[in-house]
């Protein structure tokens, strides 16, 4: 099952357009088919976005200023490929890939 998810936790600096939301997250942990990273939403409204191996994109929830974990699990899509964060105009900020 494929899943985006956000839950609450705490900050590298993605840099914002004047209207675009900012998140700052630490290193991620990913194993082959999903990731989890600590991210701070800074302003605006941010989300998890994961890239599964058969092109298949995950949005989280958008969330709004605070700390949390966003994370990813690509399940039957085969391996996660990609992740990072989104804002609410969809716009995506990848993150590299943890160990």
């Amino acid at each position: 099952m494929a899943v985006g998810f956000s839950v609450l936790a705490g900050g590298m600096v993605l840099a914002p357009s004047a209207h675009a939301a900012a998140a700052r997250c630490t290193g991620a942990m990913a194993a082959p088919d999903s990731w989890a990273d600590r991210c701070t939403v800074t302003s605006g409204r941010s989300g998890a976005w994961t890239k599964c191996a058969d092109g298949t994109e995950i949005f989280g929830p958008l969330q709004r200023k605070g700390r949390y974990i966003f994370a990813g699990e690509c399940g039957r899509h085969g391996r996660y490929v990609s992740h990072g964060t989104y804002d609410e105009h969809r716009k995506i900020h990848r993150h590299r890939r943890g160990h």
